[in-house]
């Protein structure tokens, strides 16, 4: 298992706008190989998004594919 995560510095009143771009991201991702994401919100407006996938090789092969994809 290969592990990315992403830090966010998302201010309260710009969540909701933030969360629905990240579900058509995922979307996105996911139809291209991605294994599975999760979004954990703290306290201080930060959020921080995990992505797996099966190995860095796979990870570079999704991150290419990606470059790619006209909606990303």
């Amino acid at each position: 298992m290969f592990v990315v995560t992403y830090v966010y510095k998302v201010p309260q009143e710009r969540i909701e706008k933030f969360l629905s771009i990240e579900k058509r991201a995922m979307s996105i991702y996911l139809r291209h190989g991605c294994l599975g994401f999760e979004i954990l919100r703290s306290a201080d407006d930060s959020c921080m998004e995990i992505n797996r996938f099966k190995s860095k090789e796979h990870y570079e092969s999704v991150s290419k594919s990606l470059d790619l994809e006209p909606e990303i």
